[in-house]
């Protein structure tokens, strides 16, 4: 996997966000173009995730978050065993 510099990174973000503002406009008049804007989208979401991926230097940063897999477990109140 290639490193990318920070302003590499904003670099294609900026000319991805150009090329996405030219194509917005003629979405509609083609399936071609429908799917062109749909990939650019998805390529600068991906460059924007490695730009915020290089900016944090952090390794807590890489690993998921707890709270994702494990459901917490909700606190019980008293009333809750005498509710009707």
């Amino acid at each position: 996997m290639k490193k990318y510099s920070h302003i590499e990174l904003q670099t294609e973000i900026n000319r991805l966000s150009f090329q996405i503002e030219q194509i917005k406009n003629k979405v509609d008049e083609s399936k071609e173009l429908n799917i062109l804007y749909n990939r650019l989208l998805i390529e600068r979401a991906h460059v924007r995730k490695k730009l915020k991926a290089a900016e944090s230097k952090n390794l807590f940063s890489y690993l998921p978050k707890p709270g994702l897999f494990f459901n917490k477990k909700e606190k019980k109140k008293i009333s809750d065993y005498f509710a009707k």
